[in-house]
This record gives C-alpha cells, structure tokens and sequence, in this order.
C-alpha cells in the first residue's frame, strides 16, 4: 500500500494571516483542497492520512465532504506547532495499523502543485532504494558561512538542492528515524532529514519550480497564477 500524510496542523504565522493558512482560498478553493485533489486523483496513492489540530477537524472535514474525497483513511488529531511532532503522531498510528513494508510519503498542506508525475516518480524511487524526496535544483550560489558571518566556503551549486514534498520512505525507515529522532530530542527541518541520521540513503527525484510552499503572500500569488494556467493547459488539453 502506498500512504500519504497530508500536514495541516501549523499556523501559518508568517502568512501574516488569523488562521491556518492551509484554509485560505486559491482560486475559490482551500489550500488543502488542492493538495489533497492531487493524491484523490493519483495512482499511485492508495489512503490519505491528515494530522489537524482538534479545533480544526470540523472545518477539514467538511471540506472532504464537500470535494466527495474518497481515500482520506483518518484525521489524525494533534496538539503541537512542531511539525516533526505532529507527523511522528500519524506514523505512530500506521505502525500500529498497517504493514511495515508499506510505502509512507509525507507532505505538506501548503504544497498544492505537486504533479500526479512527480508524485509517481518519488514513490518508485522510495520502493527501489528506501527513501526518496522531491527536490528542485537550487538556482541561487548558496555561501556557507561561520559563527561570524564570514563566509566559510561557497559549494557546487551542480549539487545543490532545494528540499520539496513529498518525502518518501518505507515505512520502517521511517519509524525508526522518527524514533531515535524522539530519544534523542533532535528536531529536523525536513523528514529526510531524520532519515539521514539512521544512516539511510536519500533519493533525490527532480520536481519542477512550480512545486512550491506556500509560506509568505507573495508564494500565495504566485500559486494562484500557477493553478490559473494549469486548469487552462488541462480545459485546452480536454478540448
């Protein structure tokens, strides 16, 4: 069975907004409606897991009524602003209720252009070597710098990388990363991340630029120009 967790319990802070962004309309429809649109209509998803804070259950669920969403398994209630917190809760419940060889991607709310061919592309790379996630070649030089703020030293930009979702694994990998990751208080910015430290090798899987998140006003504008061409690519595609 291929998984994934959909994560919608943040807050949004810095969309400069009083709710969860994950609620704030793209083109007359909820953030998460299109993420959640993209794995309903993929393949290669089988159930859909999304961890919600409590007080926001009811509001995701109507909103899975109102799309007809047929593959959402379970809403996983959560309590934490830490992401890694809140997704370790929805891999805890798949370690207790599926099997270990299946195959869990996790992905952000926010991340509402993910390609139903990306989508393919990772999950087959995590079946083959363990562990995938999607990436964007960086198209900045990226400067290291040391406690100072001198520069340290500048890396090939041939071999960097800007992390996306979503981020692939069998699903024992993933527990025992979350899992030390927990006994050792270590946070990551990134699932994959965890999954490093396990001494895991990570796939990378090229996604396109259009596969952003939406963290700040100018990524919700440019998501709304985004999803405006797709839909008329697809009416021109169907015509």
């Amino acid at each position: 069975m291929n998984w994934i967790i959909i994560v919608a319990g943040g807050n949004g802070s810095r969309m400069g907004q009083n709710q969860n962004k994950v609620f704030l309309p793209i083109n007359g429809k909820e953030i998460i409606a299109h993420a959640l649109e993209i794995f309903e209509n993929s393949k290669t998803i089988d159930h859909i897991l999304i961890t919600a804070k409590q007080k926001e259950i009811d509001q995701i669920s109507s909103i899975i009524v109102k799309y007809g969403y047929k593959k959402i398994k379970k809403i996983i209630t959560v309590d934490s602003k830490e992401r890694q917190k809140n997704t370790w809760e929805a891999i805890k419940w798949l370690h207790q209720n599926t099997d270990s060889s299946d195959i869990v991607g996790v992905h952000n709310a926010v991340n509402p252009l993910v390609s139903t061919q990306e989508i393919e592309a990772v999950f087959t790379e995590a079946k083959k070597h363990g562990a995938a996630l999607l990436a964007m070649p960086a198209k900045d030089t990226v400067k290291v710098a040391n406690k100072d703020l001198f520069v340290d030293h500048t890396p090939n930009r041939e071999f960097l990388f800007y992390a996306q979702t979503p981020q692939v694994a069998v699903l024992s990998i993933l527990y025992e990363a979350f899992t030390k990751a927990q006994k050792d208080n270590y946070w990551g910015t990134d699932d994959t991340g965890l999954i490093e430290r396990v001494n895991k090798k990570v796939k990378l899987v090229h996604c396109s630029a259009n596969n952003i998140k939406i963290t700040y006003p100018i990524d919700l504008v440019a998501a709304q120009q985004m999803i405006l061409q797709r839909d008329i690519n697809h009416t021109k595609n169907n015509e």
